[in-house]
């Protein structure tokens, strides 16, 4: 059963903005730290990722729709899963970085 029909409209709307501002603030993060090296061809390097991080999205969102189909807790527990790869991998790459600054 879940939560399905039981959520007011406000309740959807603070979890949607909740996610939202999750998300919008590790995507430019990760914009960013995708562009830093790459100076001369940065415009090309965020279409590139921009791309990318769309057709993932895709593919991602259909493949777990499919298998979870409309069960609430099985739809937070595989994402929850696919945020915790996402930041196990940023991790692995974080660490094969020599160094990572800022330009000032």
């Amino acid at each position: 059963a879940g939560l399905t029909g039981t959520a007011s409209p406000w309740l959807v709307s603070g979890l949607v903005t909740l996610f939202a501002v999750g998300y919008l603030s590790a995507a430019a993060n990760t914009t960013a730290l995708v562009m830093m090296p790459h100076g001369t061809i940065a415009g090309f390097t965020a279409a590139i990722h921009g791309a990318l991080t769309l057709l993932f999205a895709a593919l991602a969102s259909s493949l777990i729709g499919h298998k979870v189909q409309a069960d609430v807790t099985s739809w937070g527990f595989a994402l929850t899963v696919l945020a915790l790869l996402t930041l196990l991998l940023m991790s692995i790459w974080a660490k094969q970085q020599k160094t990572v600054t800022l330009a000032s």
